[in-house]
């Protein structure tokens, strides 16, 4: 993926991340414990999937556009 292309898509999905973990502060918020607790876990799941099937793929080709906490604890970590 060509880099400029790249950092667009990422931007992109920090912003989905945020505007997930935004929705479940509205149902912790609002909501009841069980809806907050079901929608965590389903929430953490497709942030995890976007980390997993679209972020590191191109931390992998592009390393200098992976932020150094996450590269400082994906290494510490292997």
């Amino acid at each position: 993926m060509d880099k400029e292309i790249a950092k667009v898509v990422l931007s992109l999905m920090d912003q989905a991340n945020g505007n997930l973990n935004e929705a479940l502060m509205v149902i912790k918020n609002g909501g009841s414990e069980e809806d907050f607790l079901n929608n965590r876990t389903e929430i953490g799941k497709i942030m995890l999937e976007i980390y997993l099937n679209v972020m590191r793929p191109i931390h992998n080709e592009h390393s200098e556009l992976e932020p150094e906490k996450l590269r400082q604890s994906r290494l510490s970590s292997e």
